[in-house]
């Protein structure tokens, strides 16, 4: 039903655009010659709507556009669709944290100790416990003291029992771990300096809707770069969001730094790669759709934060252990095809209508190189 909604949003605000461009025309082919341009028309819905009416639409006109008289025929069509739009949004619109009864999501990670990364750890302890209830926390870690921090931020903590090259922590041996000791329609792995907002619930409630619970779906996307996040900045979604906007910067398409599945997903299959270093992530994205997985994008929908600091955008790669994750790919006489991984290969994308609400659908056309 939701999709029928927002066909008819789409095709009403395309109704109110294109009697706009009309009339711009019939006035240019009078010969009229001092007519208020597409900008100018776009101005004065937008002042009309941020108004609430309160300025009547013909005193909107009058300002901008001084000669023009607008016929009294359009003006009650306009704003007949103008209604419809708003009485559509006001029905499907809701507060997703009141839709949510029971947690959405298990979401884990596991942190590097050394005092240097202690700052970001606890902004990301910190960013994530205002996503509880809603979702379940998981802290990796043989750290007392990290575990301690967890646990005052509400995360629970488990054991790293599988480590690989520099102790790092075996990622599918996490991901069966919190699908053992925890409940949830979805299990999400992210990076430790990612910070996350309400866009998450968001996006997980419209995968829910869009796909059947017995479907092997993984939602993935690309990170935001903000460097140098100040303390205010994070205080609140709101901050977070103006950050993104004015100083972030979307990173490569290469990399991706959550992985969101259901439980259906066959871990067992996903060689032992280790986190912090590169290749796995493409890999598995690629092994998932190749495996006629349903994976969304969900860049335009979720905003991942990365919390940049003086190490820059790519610190997994400046380690000597960086080719680990490739040299067991190759040890095991996998493909090796991280192409095939890459964000723009995904069939499925997130979206946010006119009303506001997110959406999933396909995409029209994939790189020929995404082929499996």
């Amino acid at each position: 039903m939701d999709k029928y909604i927002s066909v008819f949003v789409v095709f009403t605000f395309c109704t109110i655009i294109i009697a706009l461009i009309s009339m711009i025309a019939m006035k240019q082919n009078q010969g009229v010659t001092d007519i208020c341009t597409m900008d100018d028309h776009l101005k004065i819905v937008t002042s009309y709507i941020s108004h609430k009416g309160v300025t009547k639409l013909e005193e909107e006109i009058s300002k901008r556009c001084s000669d023009d008289k607008p016929n009294s025929e359009e003006m009650m069509k306009f704003r007949q669709s103008l209604t419809s739009i708003i009485q559509t949004c006001s029905n499907i619109k809701s507060d997703i944290k009141k839709t949510i009864r029971k947690p959405i999501l298990t979401l884990f990670t596991s942190v590097d100790p050394h005092p240097k990364h202690k700052e970001v750890t606890i902004r990301t302890l910190q960013n994530w416990a205002t996503l509880i209830p809603y979702l379940n926390l998981v802290m990796f870690t043989n750290d007392s003291e990290i575990a301690k921090q967890c646990r005052e931020h509400g995360w629970a903590v488990l054991p790293v029992t599988h480590v690989g090259v520099d102790g790092l922590p075996v990622l599918k041996t996490m991901f069966q771990q919190v699908m053992n000791n925890f409940s949830t329609p979805y299990y999400g792995f992210a990076n430790g300096d990612i910070l996350f907002t309400d866009t998450l619930l968001m996006s997980l409630s419209s995968s829910l809707k869009h796909f059947n619970h017995d479907e092997n779906v993984m939602l993935t996307g690309r990170r935001i770069n903000v460097p140098h996040l100040s303390t205010k900045e994070i205080a609140s979604y709101k901050y977070m969001e103006n950050a993104a906007r004015e100083r972030g910067k979307l990173f490569v398409i290469s990399s991706e730094d959550y992985f969101i599945t259901t439980k259906h997903f066959a871990w067992h299959t996903v060689p032992n790669f280790v986190i912090g270093r590169p290749a796995y992530d493409n890999w598995i994205v690629a092994h998932a759709r190749c495996n006629h997985l349903k994976v969304v994008d969900t860049t335009n929908t979720i905003l991942a934060i990365h919390q940049t600091t003086d190490e820059g955008n790519k610190n997994g790669h400046a380690h000597k252990s960086a080719n680990y994750n490739d040299a067991l790919l190759i040890s095991l006489h996998a493909p090796r095809d991280y192409v095939k991984g890459f964000i723009i290969c995904l069939e499925w994308y997130s979206y946010e209508n006119l009303c506001g609400d997110i959406e999933i659908t396909r995409r029209e056309t994939i790189p020929p190189s995404c082929a499996c």
